[in-house]
C-alpha cells in the first residue's frame, strides 16, 4: 500500500482549517496539493477517525 504523503498531524490540521471555514483553494496552496487530491485524500472516511481520535486525546 502507497505511504500517504501527509502525517496524521498534518491531516488534522487541514481538516481543522477546513471546518474553521478557510477555502479549500487556500488550503490545497498552502499544503501544495490540489483540489482533487484534497477530496480524495484528506477529506476520506479514515481522516475523520483521525479528528475523532485527537479530540478524545486532549
Amino acid at each position: 500500500m502507497k505511504k500517504s504523503r501527509y502525517s496524521d498531524s498534518q491531516i488534522i490540521n487541514i481538516l481543522k482549517a477546513a471546518e474553521g471555514g478557510t477555502p479549500v483553494a487556500a488550503i490545497c496552496r498552502e499544503h501544495d496539493m490540489s483540489n482533487a487530491a484534497f477530496y480524495q485524500c484528506v477529506m476520506a472516511g479514515s481522516t475523520s477517525i483521525f479528528l475523532k481520535q485527537s479530540r478524545r486525546c486532549k
